[in-house]
């Protein structure tokens, strides 16, 4: 990647912090066509490298209806590929309600949005306790409501985790300006 030497080492030493439990989230922000998606490819290239796991979502005009959309994209894969009793760990306590609200685990779907969250948050916290974690979401312009409500909280939280969380949001696009884009408090 040329000319972003300096965004790379910042990524790095970040992902080095969420290694040793300081987690945190950034974003990237930028013009259509800037690199934004490489910069996150080259991000999880380097997290994998050094041990990490990787979660990634990307965003889409089409998916942007579906509620907890990106969510899914993030933790099904990784819940999926793991065998039946280390799921059963990762759903330990608040996280089956999370596992819940995806269709990941039988049982009825919290019945309010801040349970989902809570949930998923325990999910994502249960994950980064079996290893630390790199979780990209690319184009969060186009992310569903519930998703990024989940993102927003999960945020708040994220330091007393092992888990980097690394967003790229299209500059200029009309619905960075709505609320729940524009309050998402990633730094």
């Amino acid at each position: 990647m040329l000319e972003r030497d300096a965004e790379l080492a910042y990524l790095g030493s970040r992902l080095r912090d969420a290694r040793e439990g300081r987690g945190g989230i950034v974003a990237v922000e930028g013009p259509a066509g800037i690199g934004k998606s490489l910069l996150l490819a080259a991000a999880g290239r380097v997290a994998c490298e050094h041990g990490l796991g990787l979660l990634k979502a990307r965003g889409g005009e089409i998916e942007e209806g579906m509620a907890f959309g990106a969510a899914r994209q993030l933790l099904e894969p990784a819940f999926f590929s793991m065998r039946p009793a280390e799921r059963r760990r990762l759903l330990a306590g608040p996280a089956t309600i999370g596992a819940r609200a995806l269709g990941l685990q039988a049982g009825e779907a919290p019945g309010d949005e801040f349970a989902a969250w809570h949930g998923l948050y325990w999910l994502c916290a249960n994950f980064a306790g079996r290893k630390p974690l790199l979780m990209t979401v690319d184009d969060l312009q186009w992310v569903d409501g519930p998703s990024l409500s989940w993102l927003h909280y999960l945020g708040r939280r994220v330091p007393d985790l092992g888990l980097l969380v690394v967003v790229s949001v299209r500059e200029g696009h009309p619905r960075v300006s709505e609320p729940a884009v524009a309050n998402a408090d990633f730094h």
